[in-house]
């Protein structure tokens, strides 16, 4: 695990979310090898237990001094905005993921498209055909070529011994004609 990948999941950490128990090892492991992270991931747990025993007095909160009073406060009256943006947000992202598993179902704003399992095993089917025709076509020109090649070195080597025989032929000539030679001077003395 790298620094930037520590620094993503500290947070997840921190505040113990599910994290794959071999993504924890790495975190951790990683925080053993890192001191600039391990100190970050330390100073990051003192902030969070130092929030945790962080105490809100009740009377302070609901107390008319304790909430600035701005044009919106003198206007709405003494609203907490916080918890009302919260619960408007979360109802937008359920209504949108709503709307988006109802699209995805094909039961709004599209038709859904629905293969049955004949359908779908005879495309599978003729994928894995088709795929296979390729590979036995590229297997096909794979080989050729080595034939070709093999060929190519076949008429090399036969050119080479061709050349060498004759070669081998005309030394014997040579050397037959030389012998002869030396037969006739012998003979004629």
């Amino acid at each position: 695990m790298n620094c930037e990948l520590s620094q993503e999941k500290m947070i997840d950490v921190l505040y113990g979310e599910e994290l794959s128990p071999r993504l924890c090892y790495q975190f951790f492991g990683h925080l053993e090898r890192c001191e600039n992270c391990n100190r970050e991931y330390l100073e990051m747990l003192e902030i969070r237990e130092d929030l945790s025993e962080w105490e809100v007095d009740p009377q302070k909160v609901d107390s008319p001094a304790a909430v600035p009073v701005s044009g919106w406060t003198s206007v709405f009256g003494n609203v907490r905005w916080w918890s009302v943006t919260q619960r408007i947000a979360a109802g937008f992202l359920i209504v949108f993921g709503m709307v988006a598993i109802l699209q995805s179902m094909g039961f709004w704003g599209g038709r859904k498209l629905m293969v049955n399992q004949d359908q779908l095993t005879a495309l599978v089917s003729d994928m894995i055909v088709e795929q296979q025709a390729e590979e036995r076509d590229l297997m096909l020109r794979a080989l050729l070529e080595v034939k070709e090649d093999i060929e190519l070195d076949q008429r090399e080597a036969d050119e080479q011994l061709q050349l060498y025989v004759l070669s081998l032929e005309q030394r014997y000539l040579e050397n037959l004609e030389e012998n002869n030679q030396y037969l006739k001077t012998i003979l004629s003395r």
